[in-house]
């Protein structure tokens, strides 16, 4: 940080007096720049195609994305604390988890690109569109089946790295080219073994485990039994009741019935352990989850893929598309 610091202030002074001139070199521009995650101008020029409370996110190319902070202290806080995840999972990729391709740039985070969330895919079917399943259609259910085993491995796999996502829900699970869902948006989420790493986001109060003020491993599983209630039927558990009604019950554990998933009783399994973690009858790590919901993906005969050296290969092929498209265009060029 301090060298960087002193590189742009030369830089800054031996430019000084031709940066008004014809020949001022990019350089003279970066070296304006105050801190190494405030992003330059020239991102802006990319297409938004994302928006959330902490950051925004921009087309590089057809298979990546950077993710920038907005310009708060929360924003810029919420991308270190997301820098510093990705750089702790990239020890082990995993299939089910959006992975990053350049975690150290100074703009902001290169991430793979997805097509949309689980909940803007969800609200798709809802309208009943010819290209989808209907919800509750058989059809359907085995997509969520597959969806909640990849969220369960997903989120099995950064628990085994002391992470705690702190917002489970499936509009912070996307979908890939090929459908596949993958776990993303670490800006809020804390590491068990980083005492200065709080969590910097709580759940949706339908996903919220009762009397969780921390989250934790247990509070990640309740909401990913919400999640996969969402994946079912297209809606988070009692849409229609008051949020203070809704916790009331969560802490009698009077959950929402699961009758209509009769024939598919490892995700009902899977819904109702995570809602009672911890507890008689419930779960006690994400990875018992992706077990029993491992039933419903060999029946519906999906090949359960693990991490291997040719993904490996590809990921590093992403890498250094990302770098060459940034780099290639005059207008749009990241500082390094």
């Amino acid at each position: 940080m301090t060298r960087t610091t002193e590189r742009s202030s030369t830089r800054s002074s031996k430019t000084s007096s031709s940066r008004s001139s014809k020949s001022s070199k990019p350089t003279s521009s970066r070296s304006t720049k105050s801190s190494t995650t405030e992003p330059c101008d020239s991102i802006y020029d990319l297409e938004l195609i994302g928006q959330g409370g902490t950051g925004l996110v921009f087309k590089v190319n057809d298979r990546s994305v950077i993710k920038v902070p907005i310009t708060s202290s929360f924003g810029l806080q919420a991308i270190e604390r997301e820098r510093q995840i990705y750089r702790r999972l990239r020890k082990r990729p995993s299939n089910y988890v959006v992975q990053c391709l350049d975690a150290e740039h100074r703009s902001g985070l290169f991430l793979e690109r997805c097509i949309g969330t689980v909940r803007g895919r969800l609200r798709q079917m809802l309208s009943g569109g010819s290209a989808f399943p209907k919800i509750n259609s058989d059809d359907a259910l085995d997509l969520a089946g597959r969806w909640a085993y990849q969220a369960a491995e997903g989120l099995a796999h950064i628990h085994r790295y002391n992470i705690i996502q702190a917002d489970v829900g499936c509009h912070n699970m996307l979908l890939d080219q090929e459908g596949n869902l993958k776990l993303a948006d670490f800006s809020g989420s804390s590491m068990t073994d980083k005492p200065d790493s709080q969590a910097l986001i709580i759940y949706d109060i339908r996903s919220r485990m009762p009397n969780v003020y921390e989250p934790d491993h247990a509070s990640d599983m309740f909401a990913l039994g919400s999640a996969i209630y969402e994946m079912v039927t297209g809606h988070l558990p009692y849409p229609t009741l008051a949020e203070k009604e809704v916790q009331r019950l969560f802490y009698q554990r009077r959950f929402p019935e699961l009758d209509r998933l009769e024939l598919f009783k490892s995700i009902a399994n899977a819904i109702r352990g995570c809602w009672l973690v911890n507890t008689e009858g419930g779960f006690i790590s994400a990875k018992d989850v992706a077990n029993e919901l491992r039933k419903t993906v060999e029946k519906e005969g999906i090949t359960v893929k693990t991490m291997t050296e040719e993904i490996h290969a590809i990921i590093r092929g992403l890498v250094i598309a990302a770098k060459g498209t940034a780099t290639s265009k005059k207008r749009k060029t990241f500082p390094s």
